[in-house]
């Protein structure tokens, strides 16, 4: 009797953690929330800005690339948040324990 092969198993994947976290702007307050989220509506009526942002994150922890998804409607935040989230470290994403490069969806918002 011939049995069928084993299918192989599915790679084990753990996603980029800030290691460092530098700030994103001198005077202004921010709050980096992962995932696709939302703020409550109570909190919205101290917000400045909120910019979506898509970062790569290289297998040695540091960022390559951040690209604005959805802008603040403010030019300027929007790069802060971007030029801020570049100086970021992270442990970087890993397959099978193997670090390599990945991408990281990343909400900053600007408060007073």
């Amino acid at each position: 009797m011939v049995e069928a092969p084993q299918p192989a198993p599915s790679p084990v994947l753990t996603p980029p953690v800030p290691l460092e976290q530098p700030a994103l702007h001198p005077v202004l307050r921010a709050t980096v929330l992962p995932g696709p989220g939302g703020l409550p509506a109570a909190d919205q009526a101290s917000v400045r800005g909120r910019v979506r942002l898509r970062l790569l994150i290289r297998a040695d922890g540091t960022v390559a690339r951040v690209d604005v998804l959805v802008s603040s409607d403010d030019p300027a935040l929007d790069e802060a948040a971007r030029q801020g989230l570049l100086r970021w470290r992270f442990a970087p994403a890993r397959r099978d324990g193997v670090p390599i490069d990945a991408y990281l969806l990343l909400w900053v918002t600007f408060g007073e």
